[in-house]
């Protein structure tokens, strides 16, 4: 199937036959509720904008209830915060990384994975196809809040989960099977920064530092079995530029725990995707940029919130997402093997 011709004229349809949307500034849709409590907030909601005829100013009153509810402390525009925020007694499970559903197209996709392990050299089966369908689901929960964020000294630890799938939708002469899913699961330690403090370097400043266990696998039986641990620290780093524009900066090195030569299904991966890797994410009122690299390889995530278009706010849309990887380990099958993948499809807000 052929579809990385059509996805550029796709998505530029997708973003010019939708009208933009504008989300409400909190000053906009509630001036009166600056001083009051999210509670308050919500009945001078229910009073300054009853009836049908005035729902969609309701609804939008309510979004920004919610987010000064959810904002941190002296810094409710930092998109990366917000990710990080602890949110008080109402946290459950939120977005950890990105959200997303892709038909994507597969340049050289691997038909017969290869390793340094005998054990897990995948004999010649059959061609795959280049075109099928990739999403991810990315959430954490807090397990452990130690005090609010942004006050000094606090650490929270959290339980991340994501996964990766790799669904073969259109190969129905093989029951379109899922060719390969990886599963994340950590522990994070996170050390939250008060807003605003520490020195300024290019104009960005010291979110968050984060201590974390990751393991990494695909959760197949030899030939086919991938898998790693490591443990790692991320730097957050960020920049607001206004209300809706925020840079972010995430710098995270590695060291991968060793393993038995000969229980090692993956010895070289180290070589592949190297000691580390640096995100590097801009969002605007409409748009997110993110940019994910790795010593031999980068991924380019770009997305525009699509739906829906007025009454709501960004938290509760529907993204159209364009992705374009190059290089090696976008699944951990493919950890050694160079390729080139574009996909297009829907996201939720990240970050927003």
């Amino acid at each position: 199937m052929k579809i990385a011709g059509a996805m550029p004229k796709m998505l530029h349809l997708a973003m010019l036959a939708l009208p933009a949307a504008a989300a409400p500034a909190w000053s906009q849709a509630t001036p009166e509720c600056a001083a009051m409590t999210p509670e308050q907030c919500i009945a001078s909601c229910r009073q300054n904008h009853p009836g049908e005829a005035e729902r969609a100013n309701r609804l939008a009153c309510y979004d920004a209830a919610d987010r000064k509810d959810r904002a941190p402390p002296g810094d409710s525009q930092s998109h990366l915060l917000r990710l990080w925020y602890d949110g008080g007694e109402h946290v459950s499970f939120v977005p950890y990384g990105q959200n997303y559903l892709l038909l994507t197209e597969t340049y050289h996709p691997n038909s017969t994975p290869t390793s340094p392990n005998p054990a897990n050299r995948v004999p010649p089966s059959y061609k795959l196809q280049q075109g099928e369908a990739k999403f991810q689901f990315s959430m954490k929960a807090l397990a452990f809040r130690d005090a609010t964020f942004g006050h000094g000294g606090t650490n929270n630890i959290w339980f991340a989960y994501t996964q990766q799938s790799y669904w073969q939708m259109f190969d129905s002469q093989h029951s379109r099977p899922f060719r390969e899913s990886n599963y994340e699961p950590e522990l994070i330690v996170s050390h939250p920064f008060a807003p605003g403090a520490g020195a300024s370097l290019l104009g960005l400043r010291p979110g968050f530092l984060n201590a974390g266990l990751l393991h990494q696998s695909n959760g197949q039986s030899d030939p086919r079995s991938r898998s790693w641990n490591r443990a790692y620290l991320q730097f957050g780093l960020y920049r607001d530029f206004s209300p809706q524009s925020s840079l972010a900066v995430l710098v995270r090195p590695w060291v991968r725990f060793p393993e038995k030569t000969g229980n090692d299904n993956n010895s070289d991966i180290s070589h592949f995707l190297g000691p580390g890797d640096l995100e590097v994410l801009y969002w605007t009122n409409q748009w997110t940029v993110s940019a994910l690299a790795r010593v031999r390889s980068i991924q380019i995530d770009l997305s525009r919130r699509i739906w829906p278009t007025a009454g709501w706010g960004q938290a509760r849309s529907i993204q159209a997402h364009l992705q374009v990887f190059t290089g090696y380990g976008e699944s951990l099958i493919d950890y050694n093997q160079a390729h080139t993948t574009i996909g297009l499809g829907i996201s939720v807000p990240y970050g927003i």
